[in-house]
């Protein structure tokens, strides 16, 4: 059974999160202060040292990759890696966001790179006799529901465990204690039963994955689980909950519904998790504005075939 840590929020925690929010573009600065507490958080969780080689698989923004780049020091290295199109994002584009962080403290830590996981591994050399690995540690943070298939979960965890010993994987758990994040739980759940009768390229949240599937595909490419926790009591401010309610509910998603899933009788089952994301949504004090981010699982797992 997985620890439970409930989230660090102290005055000089926050100061620090606040210092981290700053070496990225801000455009809402209390949403950035509270995305750096929670990287801050997973971070701690992962006991990354000093000096560390990381590779980060789905980067993004370069929410984490701030404090993957904090976390190392300046003997430290982070090779970003994310698929998006540099032009892609609103109302400020990856690139944008990329080059005001590599403008930064923290930049000559950071290497972007524009592929998909499995593409730069594979235009990566391994050191002869296998021994020493080129990374000391990959990281996957918030980015495996964005795969498009277990199938690709798989080929690209057994991919890393020839360039590093250790992964770090941070995903929602689709798990809470509390009502107010069950709407969340819902979300997300209504958008990957969508996105599974969408074209692959016009995906978002490609699958919702919860902690025990996760390590089942992890033990599937060969690595081995040495800790893990969930987090709960994330801060209420981190804008995810909020955007995937919205989203969910919204008219659009609903034309989204019909537009894609034609059989009645899977259109059916895709807008009754809808119906209940609604329903528990409608009990959350203050609604939307209420509704709170469920639980994350962070996990740290070794090579199991080095072992």
């Amino acid at each position: 059974m997985s620890n439970t840590h409930v989230s660090t929020s102290t005055p000089s925690f926050d100061a620090l999160s606040a210092q981290i929010a700053g070496y990225s573009l801000n455009t809402q600065a209390q949403i950035q202060k509270s995305q750096a507490r929670h990287r801050l958080n997973l971070v701690r969780e992962w006991k990354i040292p000093i000096g560390s080689r990381v590779l980060e698989i789905g980067c993004g923004e370069g929410d984490c990759t701030v404090a993957l780049a904090y976390a190392v020091g300046d003997k430290g290295t982070v090779v970003a890696v994310d698929p998006s199109r540099p032009n892609s994002g609103f109302p400020v584009n990856l690139a944008t966001r990329h080059r005001f962080i590599s403008e930064g403290p923290l930049g000559p830590r950071i290497t972007w790179v524009e592929k998909t996981a499995l593409e730069y591994l594979s235009s990566l050399s391994r050191f002869p006799d296998g021994s020493a690995k080129l990374f000391d540690v990959a990281v996957l943070s918030h980015s495996l529901w964005y795969f498009e298939s277990p199938q690709e979960i798989i080929a690209t965890l057994e991919a890393l465990r020839q360039y590093c010993n250790r992964l770090h994987i941070a995903e929602w758990s689709l798990s809470t204690s509390d009502p107010a994040a069950q709407p969340h739980i819902l979300a997300a759940l209504t958008r990957a039963a969508l996105d599974c009768h969408k074209p692959l390229n016009m995906m978002t949240n490609r699958m919702a994955l919860d902690p025990q599937r996760i390590m089942e595909l992890a033990n599937e490419a060969g690595w081995r689980l040495q800790s893990d926790a969930i987090l709960t009591n994330l801060d209420p401010r981190l804008p995810h909950a909020a955007l995937e309610v919205n989203y969910c509910l919204s008219r659009a998603f609903y034309k989204e519904i019909c537009a894609h899933v034609s059989d009645a009788r899977k259109r059916a089952a895709v807008l009754a998790v809808r119906d209940a994301c609604e329903v528990s949504w409608q009990a959350v004090p203050d609604g939307v504005r209420g509704v709170k981010p469920m639980d994350v699982w962070v996990g740290t797992l070794y090579d199991g075939k080095k072992s």
